[in-house]
């Protein structure tokens, strides 16, 4: 039957066809608007598709695929919070987990809400490969961000252990090791994971933040451009560029990387910081106090920006103010230099002296080589009247830093771009002249004519001290240097012995009378002027080591040594003592003495960087390699250049850590291209790694360095020697030897020309060395040798009689000549072969020499027991296993023979040696 519609039913199946009908079109409308924004997203501009997603949501406010593609760009703009909320309401609309899972978890990363992180990202069982590896590398950084680090490092590991390929666990790694203070293995890792992947971004803005940390703004700003070059709105890389801008006084550029930003993040709190340095900069104090309060605002633990805020409130004259700020900044990290200067110029104006004190002695001892602590510290001093204790500041600071009085002194003000917890911190050191009545520039500016050797000038500057400051036992002090430097000793001890007249504490004035009494050579009278200064200070370090140094000049090493001691004992709050006296003992080739030394200074100062250096000397020249490594990488985290890259590297060499070794040299070539002592370290690093072609590669460089120099010929010649290329190696060993003859090139020149079968040539040549020095006992040796194996045995014994009339203990001569003795029948042979085995009784050769010798002779017994010392020592030697067994044959030890010689046959059966003990074998069956 068909059925009747009512005009009510007919109107609403109206209604619903419309309903379906809009939301069509609805539905296209949406789709569009989508679609024009990943068109919009492929030309970069992020900006139009997000107003494109947004007119999507408000005609559909339910549309999962805009959300989740919003959320995504606001990821990439760094804008966490806004991404988050789409990421969420995508999840309540029921959207796929595996949508919204991950990208959730960075949106709370980048919040810094690390704890939701770990609360709901767990690893499930059955997921990809690919989403296990994701969830552990966001772990890791959740970690990292409540500086849980041990756990950290193990989130990453277990990434790359589920994929050993990825860079991105690779970095993680690395993250760490910046945050525990592993510069130097984190930019090793960097350099090895961008040569294996340069096109990594986030690696090289690492590495170029890392360059920068450590003092290498050329290096990180080349990281910095190449970035840029691929991804021009990288906000990490425009920060590092712009800090690093300002930090050299490129304003200009600064303000143009500032702008850039600004269009970008423009509340990004390390912006704020860097548009109030710059204003702080231009003297637009209001600016930049407005701008650093923000970025405090938005980052509340940044010390860097509380650190300008104290600047500004300094040269606003708020001092007040400016203590808040830096005690803040120095409550949470003690070391933070530039607010430990600029409170203390704060402290001065508000006339605390004393406090201006305890703050910088404990400041100089963490950084003992920095002048301008030196000078604030020596001004105040004087301005106490200690003046003993100020003039020496002073004189440290100028030695150091000889131009500093024309600077009027400037203060380092500012980190600019804290990081994550503990992770690398991005320098900007700006300088703001300070107040000069705060450092005494009239004093720096004497020592500074005086480092300069311009004496006219520094006496006119020093006379008008006197007249200013007649109480001041410095300026007579500074005039009587003056006379002396300039040769007029009366004057000098005139101006000497009035500084001791207003001050007869002022002991410097007695010190330098006695460098006037070694000027005259009177080294009695230089001792009795640091005695008495020693009777009214008996533990003056200065005085102590000025005896140590008269010591010296009179070859009283002992006595040196322990007026060295003395003064490091005596003042243990310097290094200076006990550094001098480690150095000593290291060119005296006694290194454990020195090692004792080092080990106290290094208990005693701990981040000294001279301190670090004399001790990985010690360690390495004790023997120590490995600790050697360990001082060493801390050095290099502390100062970061060619020698201290170098010396990791020979530690790291001599621990056997080739791979490190050569990362360091290649470092210390990024810090000194073509330098050549690290050219021949890496060069003996490859040779004797076997890798021949990069030795050979290092060789050239060293000729291109040193076209007149002989060493880079040799060092070809010797790699062509190795692979066996005689002819050419011979070509290399002529020239070299051409530019500059010596033993070390004829002694090789004349191994390579027996090898082709031209010893004569060969032998010439060390005849004519061994005329030109016959003191030479290492080419007498090579010649004697030669002569051997050319079986000219007169010559030889003759050569090796005259080695041991000149050193009766020649090792090489005592064992080759009781080898040529014994094949004549000399009885001589036993007594040298004896002399050689007792001297070097753990040498399986010289061994072996003594025991055959014994065995020939016929001493069979004592033979075979010597024969068998050098058997243990060297179980794989041929022919010490044959002589082994022909002498237990020999005695008729038949079963016993039998073996030995099976194993000296089995150790290389090719040889002329195993036919022969084959044919011993057979002749005993």
């Amino acid at each position: 039957m068909k059925q009747i519609r009512t005009p009510r039913a007919r109107a609403r199946i109206s209604a619903y066809i419309l309903l379906f009908t809009a939301s069509l079109l609805h539905a296209a409308t949406t789709e569009e608007y989508i679609k024009e924004a990943e068109a919009y997203l492929e030309k970069g501009e992020a900006r139009t598709a997000v107003i494109q997603l947004k007119n999507a949501l408000q005609e559909n406010p339910t549309s999962i695929e805009a959300r989740l593609l919003l959320g995504r760009i606001y990821l990439q703009a760094g804008d966490g919070a806004s991404a988050e909320k789409e990421f969420e309401r995508a999840k309540r609309m029921n959207a796929a987990k595996s949508y919204w899972e991950l990208p959730l978890a960075r949106a709370y990363l980048m919040q810094g809400k690390f704890q939701e992180v770990l609360d709901n990202l767990q690893e499930e069982p059955g997921s990809s490969l690919e989403n296990r590896t994701s969830i552990w590398l966001l772990r890791g950084d959740a970690y990292h961000g409540l500086r849980q680090y041990a756990q950290a490092r193990d989130a990453y590991t277990t990434a790359r252990q589920l994929d050993p390929q990825s860079q991105q666990a690779m970095l993680g790694l690395i993250m760490t090791d910046i945050a525990e203070n592993h510069r130097s293995e984190a930019l090793g890792n960097l350099d090895t994971l961008l040569s294996n992947h340069p096109e990594n971004i986030a690696a090289r803005v690492m590495r170029g933040e890392i360059q920068q940390l450590t003092g290498n703004p050329d290096l990180a700003r080349a990281d910095f451009d190449q970035v840029l070059e691929q991804q021009p709105e990288n906000i990490r890389a425009l920060l590092g560029r712009a800090q690093i801008n300002l930090t050299g006084g490129n304003l200009a550029q600064a303000k143009a990387d500032a702008e850039k930003l600004d269009t970008l993040v423009p509340r990004h709190p390390k912006l704020l910081h860097l548009r109030g340095a710059i204003a702080l900069l231009e003297q637009d104090l209001d600016k930049a106090e407005t701008l650093l309060q923000q970025a405090l605002s938005a980052s509340p633990e940044s010390l860097p920006t509380l650190t300008l805020l104290g600047a500004v409130s300094f040269y606003k004259g708020n001092y007040e103010a400016a203590h808040r700020h830096l005690s803040m900044a120095l409550k949470a990290q003690p070391a933070l230099l530039p607010a430990i200067k600029l409170l203390a110029s704060v402290q001065h104006k508000l006339k605390r002296s004393d406090a201006v004190v305890k703050l910088l002695v404990p400041a100089l001892e963490r950084y003992p080589n920095d002048p301008q602590l030196m000078a604030m510290l020596g001004t105040a001093y004087m301005q106490m009247k200690r003046f003993e204790e100020g003039s020496a500041l002073m004189s440290r600071a100028i030695e150091i830093k000889p131009d500093l009085a024309a600077y009027r002194t400037q203060l380092a003000l500012g980190l600019m771009a804290q990081g994550k917890s503990g992770e690398a911190i991005e320098q900007l050191e700006n300088t703001i002249e300070m107040e000069q009545e705060f450092i005494q520039a009239d004093i720096l500016l004497v020592l500074s004519h005086l480092h300069k050797t311009d004496y006219d000038k520094a006496l006119t500057a020093s006379r008008a001290l006197e007249e200013r400051s007649p109480e001041n036992p410095m300026g007579y002090n500074l005039s009587g240097l003056a006379y002396m430097m300039s040769g007029d000793h009366k004057l000098a001890e005139q101006r000497f012995r009035k500084a001791l007249e207003i001050d007869p504490n002022f002991i410097t004035a007695e010190s330098n009378l006695a460098r006037l009494a070694i000027q005259k050579g009177d080294l009695a009278l230089a001792r009795l002027h640091y005695q008495n200064a020693l009777k009214k200070s008996p533990n003056h370090s200065t005085m102590l080591m000025g005896l140590a140094d008269i010591a010296r000049r009179t070859g009283d090493n002992e006595e040196m040594h322990r007026q060295l001691e003395q003064a490091h004992n005596g003042e243990p709050k310097s290094a200076r003592p006990g550094l001098i006296s480690a150095q000593a003992y290291l060119t005296e080739k006694q290194p454990l003495k020195a090692l004792r030394m080092t080990s106290q200074l290094s208990a005693a100062f701990p981040g000294n960087p001279s301190v670090l250096l004399v001790h990985g000397k010690a360690q390495l020249a004790a023997g120590d390699a490995i600790n050697a490594v360990t001082t060493l990488r801390r050095l290099t985290g502390e100062v970061r250049n060619v020698e201290t890259l170098q010396l990791l590297g020979n530690a790291q060499q001599a621990a056997g850590q080739r791979d490190e070794a050569r990362r360091s040299y290649q470092q210390a070539l990024q810090e000194k291209p073509g330098f050549v002592p690290v050219l021949i370290n890496l060069f003996t690093l490859e040779l004797g790694s076997g890798q021949q072609e990069e030795a050979l590669s290092h060789a050239k460089a060293i000729q291109l360095a040193l076209p007149d120099n002989p060493l880079g010929y040799e060092f070809e010649g010797t790699t062509h020697a190795m692979q066996g290329r005689t002819e050419q190696a011979i070509t290399l060993y002529e020239k070299a030897y051409q530019m500059q003859p010596s033993d070390r090139l004829a002694i090789p020149l004349a191994q390579q020309y027996a090898q082709v079968g031209n010893a004569p040539r060969g032998l010439e040549l060390l005849r004519e060395w061994a005329a030109k020095q016959p003191d030479n006992l290492k080419t007498r040796l090579s010649l004697s040798g030669m002569l051997l194996e050319q079986g000219q045995q007169d010559e030889a014994i003759r050569g090796y009689e005259a080695v041991l009339q000149a050193d009766n203990n020649n090792l090489v001569a005592l064992n080759n000549l009781a080898w040529i003795y014994s094949t004549r029948g000399d009885r001589r042979a036993v007594e040298l072969g004896k002399r050689a085995y007792d001297l070097a009784s753990t040498r399986p050769e010289i061994i072996d020499t003594y025991g055959w010798i014994l065995v020939q002779t016929g001493d069979l017994g004592k033979g075979s027991e010597i024969l068998k010392q050098a058997a243990e020592l060297s179980p794989e030697h041929q022919e010490i296993i044959y002589h082994l067994g022909f002498s237990l044959h020999k005695q008729g030890n038949r079963s016993e023979a039998e073996a030995t010689l099976k194993r000296a046959i089995a150790i290389d059966d090719t040889s002329e040696l195993a036919q022969t003990a084959r044919q011993l074998l057979e002749s005993m069956r």
